[in-house]
């Protein structure tokens, strides 16, 4: 049962919706208008945008399939490294000590906007806290990881991916803007952290070692 824990707020979890909390419900009091405007026909589509980072699952599959063939086996493993630096970063150490709630879980206004969107969604009830935000953090990482491995001709897509994952998880109602732009941060960091991690590997023990056939 959805309830209103603003009590239970840890004091940096309460500091950012001190700070961003106007902000953050006037952006989501926008998503709500454009779904209402839309109809709903957008809804299905942000589920499937945000289904691509749940619990990063099927971007692990896609570094697995990387991983497989030599040609593309270096960004596999840029992937892999700034995914799993992403992910401790976040649900490890972050999530955990800040403990902020989702926003349907904090105000009953957005809470109605959420019971209209989760209607035709697969994305009902989060079960895990807000910030930042674990899709957003993956899919950044993830793209970083392309980006950094692949060069610049690859930055327009995986931007448009990063930025629709973004308004996909508002758009639901399930995180607000501040945890989607700190996560953004987060996983730009983890595949900037990845990048170095490999790069320094390579120096050591070689990229032909590393790339060859499996």
């Amino acid at each position: 049962m959805l309830f209103l824990i603003a009590a239970a707020l840890t004091p940096t979890a309460q500091w950012i919706s001190d700070v961003f909390f106007a902000l953050d419900k006037a952006i989501l009091e926008w998503y709500h208008s454009l779904a209402l405007s839309a109809g709903q026909v957008l809804t299905p589509l942000a589920d499937l945008v945000s289904w691509t980072g749940w619990k990063g699952l099927f971007l692990i599959v896609v570094t697995l399939i990387l991983l497989l063939f030599r040609k593309t086996r270096k960004t596999g493993l840029y992937c892999a490294a700034a995914m799993l630096i992403g992910y401790v970063l976040v649900n490890v150490l972050i999530k955990p000590a800040i403990a902020r709630p989702r926003p349907y879980a904090f105000d009953e206004t957005i809470r109605q906007w959420w019971d209209y969107v989760s209607g035709l969604s697969f994305s009902l009830k989060e079960s895990d806290l807000s910030f930042p935000s674990g899709h957003m953090n993956a899919a950044c990482a993830f793209a970083g990881g392309v980006v950094f491995s692949r060069g610049k001709k690859w930055l327009a897509p995986m931007l448009v991916y990063v930025i629709l994952m973004g308004m996909s998880r508002n758009y639901l109602q399930v995180h607000y803007p501040s945890d989607i732009l700190f996560a953004f941060c987060t996983g730009l960091l983890a595949a900037v952290a990845g990048a170095l991690l490999m790069r320094a590997v390579y120096r050591k023990w070689g990229e032909s070692k590393l790339l060859r056939e499996g």
